[in-house]
């Protein structure tokens, strides 16, 4: 038998067939890559957008709770606003029917037309008495209202009306003791000194800062007219201030 009867036959699976070699192997894996980079992209982009609409969304909540919070504030300052001008006209009604001792209540209308935003009236005594009183020390009082101190009369020393303005919320809140309640007409500011002229000052001041619809009387401890207060001007007492039979 020769060498060539005795080779083997080659097995089927071993023969030689198509292939696609590493070449074709890489540019699929490089599509499927490639695919797969931008699915994921198409997904950060939809997912940012939808980011930015929540961020769009929420901007316009906050914008809505600002405006609504800003409506409210704004419907609150109307408000004060009307209950300052509601005293005036009850004041200047009882005032035409004779003379009303109105300490806290002028001082009242004022502070309450310059910052009608602050909680109480301490607040706003305080944040008046910063900007128009005091010094920066919070203690000695500005050049301008010592001088109106002196138009006013007033022999004390100024640092003893000092204290007075420092506490004049709280001592206005005290029943003021009169001698004699003033006659006449009119509203009616004043009393016992120190506190007679610092309240009579305040009351200058606020009327420099803010209109009143009215003048005012200043009076000493026996009821007795000093002078008129009119639009921040401190004039003598006239004939409207008196009583008319």
């Amino acid at each position: 038998m020769t060498a060539k009867a005795l080779a083997w036959p080659r097995p089927a699976f071993a023969r030689p067939g198509p292939t696609f070699g590493w070449t074709a192997i890489k540019r699929c894996r490089s599509s499927l890559l490639q695919q797969t980079i931008a699915a994921k992209n198409e997904a950060i982009a939809a997912l940012q957008k939808k980011i930015a609409g929540m961020e769009v969304a929420r901007e316009e909540v906050r914008e809505a709770r600002a405006a609504s919070i800003a409506d409210k504030e704004r419907l609150i300052l109307d408000k004060v606003t009307q209950i300052s001008d509601l005293k005036a006209k009850l004041l200047c009604t009882e005032a035409g029917m004779g003379a009303v001792m109105s300490n806290r209540i002028v001082l009242e209308i004022g502070l309450a037309r310059l910052y009608p935003g602050l909680n109480n009236l301490t607040e706003q005594w305080d944040k008046f008495g910063k900007e128009h009183v005091f010094e920066q020390d919070g203690k000695s009082l500005k050049g301008n209202v010592v001088q109106l101190l002196r138009e006013l009369g007033c022999t004390r020393d100024p640092k003893q009306i000092a204290k007075e303005l420092q506490q004049l919320i709280h001592n206005v809140s005290k029943p003021a003791h009169f001698h004699q309640h003033p006659s006449g007409l009119g509203v009616a500011i004043g009393g016992p000194e120190p506190l007679g002229s610092a309240i009579a000052a305040s009351v200058v001041l606020l009327q420099r800062a803010t209109p009143y619809e009215f003048q005012v009387r200043f009076v000493d401890k026996d009821g007795r007219d000093k002078h008129l207060l009119d639009q921040g001007v401190v004039k003598a007492p006239i004939e409207f201030a008196t009583d008319t039979e």
